[in-house]
């Protein structure tokens, strides 16, 4: 590609090189033929530089397969007439940052809350980082993914904990996986169309616009914020209850959506120190997730539970905190140096995480 493509696009000099077996070998060049088909889909014919350009425009979450099926059609030179277009296309009209303001009704999830926004990933509406070949950069996303916002229309913040936590697991299985699983906790928690609660109508609306704008490559960090809102009117507020925290599988069962994801319980996995927690882990399989309830007793009396979630991603075992105890961040390695701080004892009188459930995607789930 030209200079403007070098600019523009990832280096992705650091992708695995383990050796591949037979059945990677076919899995992966079903992969690159469903890429291309979906290129040529989207193209659809198209051959001027302008046209093209808009369908990049139009398909972000694309963008490096499309310009790399612009440069095999035209060389350097049509990929930098379709880069010159784009810069026009984007220049007349910038890419939505915000997907919810103009939903009537949307002052109905805002509560009594009187946060002032801030200049954070959430207020700001940073986009996210999609790798531009219909993937993102879930640990990225999930290290800025927090329970807590800036925005002045949410108020659910200190009780999004589980919402927060699957909707990271959601994050590491890709955008692709976000159609169904709107669609399966939309039916899990109240029924759909006309079937809805007066509560719940609103909040439908908001997971619906932001799942749109995750499939089509434009979110945001703000959208996940609002999405969280919505996820937890929608499932608890409408229904004028309380989320209630419960021992075992059930604390995540009431967020996690029976049609797309499996949880299966465990036992014995009471840990009271960072080495238990390491031992109860290993082995964990890449792409599943253990669903971690924490509990603890401050040395001031206050005792308090948290859902947390032990991830592995991409061969790596992972912490995810929706408080972002540690750092400020809400993803970290999982290490002993960074579990030590939920057994400080000089923080502590009492702390236990109990790995009550492995929650992993259903066969057959789209993800990506």
């Amino acid at each position: 590609m030209g200079d403007k493509a070098a600019s523009r696009s990832k280096d992705r000099s650091g992708a695995k090189g383990a050796d591949l077996d037979v059945g990677d070998v076919i899995a992966a060049a079903a992969a690159e033929f469903e890429r291309r088909s979906l290129v040529h889909t989207l193209v659809g014919g198209k051959t001027s530089a302008a046209e093209l350009a808009q369908v990049i425009y139009d398909h972000p979450r694309y963008e490096q397969d499309l310009f790399a099926y612009v440069n095999e059609l035209g060389g350097n030179t049509l990929t930098n007439d379709v880069y010159d277009a784009l810069d026009r296309i984007e220049q007349r009209a910038q890419r939505p940052a915000d997907h919810v303001g103009g939903i009537a009704g949307l002052g109905q999830l805002a509560g009594q809350s009187a946060k002032v926004a801030e200049a954070d990933k959430t207020a700001g509406g940073d986009l996210l980082p999609y790798d531009g070949r219909g993937g993102w950069d879930a640990a990225a996303i999930n290290r800025n993914l927090s329970q807590y916002d800036a925005l002045a229309g949410t108020d659910n913040d200190g009780s999004r904990c589980a919402f927060a936590t699957v909707l990271a697991a959601k994050v590491f299985q890709g955008p692709g996986a976000f159609p169904s699983w709107i669609t399966a906790f939309k039916a899990q928690n109240g029924g759909q169309g006309s079937f809805l609660l007066e509560g719940q109508k609103v909040p439908a609306k908001v997971m619906d616009s932001i799942c749109d704008a995750i499939v089509a490559g434009t979110a945001t960090f703000r959208d996940l914020a609002w999405l969280q809102e919505a996820l937890y009117d929608y499932a608890v507020t409408a229904h004028n209850s309380t989320f209630h925290t419960k021992d075992g599988v059930d604390t995540t069962a009431e967020v996690v959506s029976a049609a797309t994801d499996k949880l299966t319980a465990r036992s014995g996995d009471a840990c009271t120190s960072p080495k238990e927690v390491l031992a109860a882990a290993k082995g964990l399989a890449e792409g599943s997730n253990l669903m971690v309830e924490w509990s603890f007793t401050r040395t001031g009396g206050q005792a308090g539970r948290h859902e947390m979630m032990i991830s592995n991603h991409e061969g790596k075992l992972h912490l995810y905190d929706a408080s972002g105890m540690v750092d400020g961040a809400n993803l970290h390695p999982l290490t002993a140096k960074n579990l030590a701080p939920y057994f400080a004892s000089a923080t502590f009188t009492h702390s236990e995480m109990k790995l009550a459930a492995t929650l992993t995607a259903k066969p057959g789930v789209a993800r990506g």
